[in-house]
């Protein structure tokens, strides 16, 4: 029998003894790890029950760290040199001696020892020689406080291992929600002002394992379930599809019985695939409400256009708000053009209530520009049948011909008869009763019922009358001022 005796594979033990030591005994090395240092010494723990004493004090310089496991690929020659974890008697704890390979046979090395011994031996024990120094100067122990997100999950030593061993410490490990750095100060130190880096490494691997276990279930679920919708969104929506750092799809996700959202970005040439899968239909359309953007049109007349959109397109930006959709927009025609076409984008849902509002505007709108035209068209109609001058056509204001006064040059009043003489105005002896009359002068107001306010003359009634309301304008500045005429009665 070979006083070798195999114990366990090299992988079972590294994803156990990672962020331990090996401490040098004569010429092998036992695994171990640190329980205190003082010093250049440092008390140690053996990993096996076996070695006695389990826990001694030994000088730092008989201490390395743990080496890494081999690669999956490893493969010793003929004259390489090896350490094979072994014991030379039954009662004795397992430890790394050095070799020299002689040959090897598919998963059976055979090996010579140091001492001369030669050795037949799994290939699961065997490793390369460890170049890991050994420690040397004082020894630093420092503190990294890790997220939450990774105390749990960072237990595993060996995710620790290649950090470990690329700033030469000799132990890093998670005690709770601590990372715990041990080495030299000269190591120590240069490897907090990398730990950053590796702690981001930990949460993206956590990331990722996080994201396979949720395919992984994801694909189990969607085996079972027999309801989901897919819709092919134009890529220009798929931002709003996904939202702010994907915040739109994981909103899809949280509703209760959606079982998962994927996003196919290149199913064809100009449009994405999204997929809801759901435990029932009422879910797979509660997140579709949510998800499925599209685009739609509505025709709109050019002349309540003005009113539509509203000052700096205030009225458009508050439909915007009221329905939930994503853009309102209103596209250039031609002056020809009697419509002009009005771009809605959101979901399906808030495009239909948008174009509710929409249209229920523009009948008001074209409603409106009805009444307002009958009422301008009526005001023409009073003032040309009611009136002979009309609007003076420069904007001076409203005159009528004085029709239904009395005249100053036709010596009557409006009642036909004879004006009677002046009586004398200087008595004051008269008892009889007078009444003035106050002629209207040539630049009153016209006795009209209603006038038109100027907002509302049109500009061809200004065109025809103009000129000729200049004329008669000219004649009456020519004429006497008022007078006043003292009848008797």
């Amino acid at each position: 029998a070979s006083a070798h005796a195999p114990h366990s594979t090299t992988k079972e033990r590294a994803a156990k003894t990672m962020a331990g030591v090996e401490v040098r005994h004569e010429d092998s090395w036992f695994e171990a790890s640190i329980v205190s240092v003082k010093k250049d010494k440092a008390t140690v723990a053996y990993k096996e029950k076996e070695r006695e004493p389990h826990q001694e004090e030994v000088a730092l310089s008989s201490v390395r760290p743990q080496a890494p496991p081999p690669a999956a690929d490893f493969s010793p020659a003929e004259g390489d040199r090896v350490e094979v974890y072994t014991r030379l008697e039954d009662d004795e704890a397992h430890s790394w001696f050095p070799a020299t390979v002689q040959y090897s046979k598919q998963d059976t090395v055979f090996v010579k020892y140091e001492d001369g011994f030669t050795d037949e031996v799994k290939l699961g024990i065997v490793r390369p020689l460890s170049t890991c120094p050994v420690f040397q100067g004082r020894l630093s122990i420092q503190r990294v406080k890790l997220p939450a997100d990774l105390e749990k999950w960072s237990q595993d030593p060996s995710l620790h291992a290649d950090f470990c061993q690329a700033n030469n410490l000799l132990s890093c490990a998670a005690e709770k929600s601590d990372l715990v750095l041990m080495g030299s100060e000269e190591n120590v130190e240069r490897a907090q002002r990398v730990v950053g880096y590796h702690i981001k490494m930990l949460q993206t691997k956590k990331k990722v394992e996080d994201e396979k276990a949720r395919l992984l279930l994801w694909r189990e679920q969607e085996a079972q379930s027999a309801h989901y919708e897919t819709r092919n969104i134009p890529r220009s929506l798929m931002r709003f599809v996904i939202g702010q750092k994907g915040a739109n799809i994981e909103r899809a996700r949280r509703i209760a019985g959606v079982v998962n959202v994927t996003v196919t970005e290149w199913a064809t040439d100009t449009h994405s695939s999204v997929r809801i899968i759901g435990e029932s239909d009422e879910a797979v359309r509660a997140a579709a409400k949510l998800l499925f953007f599209t685009t739609d049109t509505l025709e709109v007349p050019r002349k309540v256009l003005g009113g539509l959109i509203g000052v700096h397109g205030e009225n458009l930006h508050k439909i915007e708000q009221e329905t939930k959709v994503v853009r309102i927009r209103v596209h250039a025609s031609q002056p020809e053009d009697d419509f002009s076409t009005v771009e809605i984008v959101g979901t399906e849902a808030s495009i239909e209530e948008a174009k509710h509002v929409l249209t229920f505007n523009v009948k008001f709108l074209e409603e409106r520009f009805q009444l307002e035209k009958e009422l301008d068209q009526l005001r023409e109609e009073s003032y040309g049948s009611g009136f002979r001058g009309g609007y003076r056509g420069r904007g001076r204001g409203g005159r009528a011909v004085r029709g239904g006064r009395a005249s100053v040059r036709g010596g009557g009043n409006s009642a036909g008869r004879p004006e009677p003489e002046p009586a004398n105005t200087s008595s004051s002896s008269s008892k009889t009763p007078q009444r003035v009359v106050q002629w209207a002068s040539m630049d009153a107001a016209p006795p009209s019922p209603q006038s038109a306010p100027r907002q509302n003359r049109r500009k061809q009634q200004a065109q025809e009358q103009g000129h000729e309301q200049e004329q008669k304008h000219k004649q009456e500045q020519k004429q006497p001022p008022q007078r006043t005429v003292v009848v008797a009665d």
